[in-house]
């Protein structure tokens, strides 16, 4: 068993820790940025549009935004609009008791409650709402009335979809460096499909994703690009494995707040009061760069092979444990384990077989000899020493 148990460790420090696990490797991680252009061009409401019109903002750190369906609204400052629910239209009926003068409408941006009532027409069914004082759209410039911003479901305005942008293209250079090595690379010596250049269907595909599902509300998506790096003599393999995921939306049966979205106003120069506000739906793919490169080092080699050989010390202690408590003649061994015989013991009960005879002169007695030999074999070894 302890023979086994040793090969064990063997097996196990050169193999495994020393063979498969690089144990002889100095480490150090990756440091990288990225450097990333959309191209393309598309169609929005018979307007060709390219990523000087989609790509917004322009600069991201580490990632970068494509508008898919953009919703736009004209607004007035301190114009006011009648308030109401498409999807539930009980609330805010006139005289509400949420309606109160000075209170701003919570979880929104239509602004703050007026103590008033307007009139709205909505599928030819007229009704009386909580009139809001705030940022309204379509404002008639006589009565400063207007209505509330405009935005309906991304799927229910199918033309501000951007279609055709699955087919664009995504350059991703990355710039990365392992400072303890003195070593700097990009992944850009040339245009790499699959390395540094994909289609946007590509990477929807890559992280299970349909084009068709994501144009609506967007989606957002991780790159995530891993280095394991060997810099030892005769190897060449210092190129990053690609993974991608959707992070937005983890859950296929997820409804709620899925998708990517933000605002931008763009104020009139010549009337402050005046904006024109765009909610953009798009893509936002985020690059995240892991890993390490790795060299030959003599002291790690020496601290596995150590850490190894301490490991065997284990062998003995398992082999006790087995032999005390699961082997059929354990008392038999517990017995050899627990003898304490020394030479006094030995010539003690050698002794007491010829009692009137110096124990000394005893080695020419065959008989004697035999079960002085057969103590001596008594003895624990192999076990401690």
């Amino acid at each position: 068993i302890f023979r086994v148990l040793q090969l064990i460790v063997l097996v196990y420090v050169v193999v495994f820790s020393v063979v498969l696990e690089k144990a002889y490797q100095e480490y150090e991680p990756v440091v990288a940025e990225t450097y990333s252009k959309l191209k393309g061009a598309a169609d929005l409401n018979s307007s060709i549009v390219d990523a000087n019109d989609l790509v917004i903002p322009p600069l991201m750190e580490n990632a970068i935004f494509i508008t898919t369906n953009v919703v736009t609204n004209h607004e007035v400052q301190n114009s006011t609009c009648p308030l109401y629910d498409a999807k539930n239209l009980s609330m805010y009926d006139c005289h509400d008791p949420v309606c109160k003068e000075g209170d701003y409408v919570q979880f929104q941006n239509y602004g703050m409650y007026t103590g008033t009532c307007l009139p709205l027409t909505l599928n030819g069914t007229k009704m009386s709402k909580c009139a809001v004082r705030g940022w309204c759209a379509n404002v008639d410039p006589k009565t400063n009335v207007g209505e509330l911003p405009n935005d309906p479901d991304p799927d229910d305005t199918p033309t501000s979809i951007v279609d055709g942008l699955e087919n664009w293209s995504l350059f991703l250079r990355l710039n990365y460096a392992f400072p303890a090595f003195d070593i700097t690379k990009n992944s850009a010596p040339k245009l790499l499909p699959g390395v540094n250049q994909w289609y946007i269907k590509e990477i929807l595909e890559g992280a299970g994703v349909q084009w068709n599902d994501v144009k609506g509300k967007g989606a957002i998506i991780l790159m995530n690009a891993k280095f394991e790096c060997d810099f030892n003599p005769g190897s060449d393999d210092c190129k990053p494995t690609w993974k991608f995921s959707r992070l937005d939306k983890t859950d296929p049966n997820q409804k709620f707040s899925t998708g990517f979205n933000y605002y931008e106003s763009q104020y009139d120069p010549a009337n402050q009061t005046h904006r024109i506000t765009s909610k953009r739906y798009g893509l936002k793919f985020e690059f995240n760069v892991s890993g390490r490169g790795g060299k030959f080092s003599i002291v790690n080699l020496l601290i596995a092979l150590g850490s190894g050989l301490a490991l065997l010390s284990v062998a003995s202690l398992v082999t006790d444990f087995i032999l005390s408590n699961l082997w059929s003649k354990k008392e038999h061994y517990k017995k050899i384990r627990n003898a304490e015989l020394d030479e006094d013991d030995l010539n003690r009960n050698v002794g007491s077989l010829h009692p009137d005879e110096d124990v000394n002169d005893l080695s020419d007695d065959p008989e004697t000899a035999a079960k002085k030999e057969a103590l001596l074999k008594a003895l624990p070894t192999g076990f401690y020493y």
